[in-house]
């Protein structure tokens, strides 16, 4: 995701690549990026929703193609957390199509590209 973003020329990580953090999987890299504006401002993104959803439609003013979108499957789920950058009718892309389809409860992360906020 991190080369995704430094190859659109999003943020400053072509200037300030991140050396500073380890991310140990998606809800690392999530809670990294939700704890401080200036990481999103660091990867170019800002933060528009960030809650529980069931679905894609739960999230207020709808999730947009570009935005960068992080699924963590709460309760009992046997589905990994999953990073992508939505497309066309709710798909979510990251080296190819992923399974986007929440599958119950989680917690979800939409940013947008500072650029187009």
């Amino acid at each position: 995701m991190l080369r995704y973003l430094g190859d659109a020329r999003l943020g400053r990580l072509g200037d300030h690549p991140i050396t500073d953090a380890r991310f140990h999987g998606v809800a690392d890299f999530n809670d990294w990026l939700a704890g401080d504006a200036d990481n999103q401002a660091r990867v170019g993104l800002i933060e528009v929703y960030a809650g529980t959803a069931r679905t894609f439609s739960d999230v207020p003013g709808g999730v947009h193609s570009g935005d960068v979108v992080v699924v963590e499957p709460l309760l009992f789920s046997d589905r990994q957390p999953v990073i992508g950058v939505a497309g066309d009718g709710g798909r979510l892309y990251n080296h190819g199509l992923l399974d986007a389809r929440i599958g119950g409860l989680a917690k979800v992360s939409v940013y947008r590209p500072a650029s187009v906020v």
